[in-house]
Order: C-alpha cells, then structure tokens, then sequence
C-alpha cells in the first residue's frame, strides 16, 4: 500500500492494516487468516464501514460482511439475555406511586434447592 494511501486512513485502520501485512508476511499465501484477526476487521467494518475497511486490510468485501454478520445478531430474531438476579429497592419504590406484579415461574435451573 503506498504512504499516500495511508496519509489518509485513519489511525486505527493503518495500525490494522500494518499488522494484517505483518502477519501475510509470516504465513503461507492464501492461508485462512486466525479469529482474531477477523473479530479486529468486523470491529473495524462497524466503526469506518464496510468497503474502506476491505480495501485497507485487503480483505474480500463479501467475506469481511460474512464475519460482521456473525458478529452482530440478527435484529429480525433477537435473543434476549435471561436475568439471573432482579433487585428490588425498597426505597425507590413508594406507597401508591408504583403498581408491579411479580410472577414467579420454576424453570427447574435450581433443582433440590429451598427458595427462603
């Protein structure tokens, strides 16, 4: 890549792009790049965009857009994280002011243990 190529890349984008030429240097030609280096490109992708993130890295488009989908959860089938602990403050709630129903639902996570 010449140098007035990478006058105008960002910072982070130019260190990455020096350390995939580093790594390119001590590997076999067309052999498949570790996961971290792809985790730091889609990191990239979602900050600078797709395209300029591929060309400065010299990564395909459509494989670097294949790595940030799995990065990133689909927004048609979300997963939302199960609670693990709800803390209920007694002062922040007041007589009247707030209206809550608490249901309490035996998953069986817990088997063999007494609730207190």
């Amino acid at each position: 890549m010449s140098t007035k190529k990478d006058a105008k890349l960002p910072a982070a984008l130019s260190t990455a792009s020096k350390q995939f030429d580093r790594w390119r240097k001590r590997h076999r030609p067309r052999e498949r790049l570790p996961q971290e280096l792809w985790w730091q490109a889609a990191s990239l992708a979602r900050k600078h965009g797709l395209n300029p993130t591929a060309r400065a890295l010299g990564l395909n488009c459509y494989s670097l857009k294949r790595q940030l989908a799995k990065t990133i959860p689909q927004e048609g089938n979300p997963t939302p994280a199960a609670p693990n602990f709800i803390e209920l403050l007694p002062g922040a709630m007041t007589p009247g002011a707030v209206e809550c129903t608490i249901e309490w639902t035996d998953t069986g996570t817990f088997p063999n243990r007494a609730v207190e």
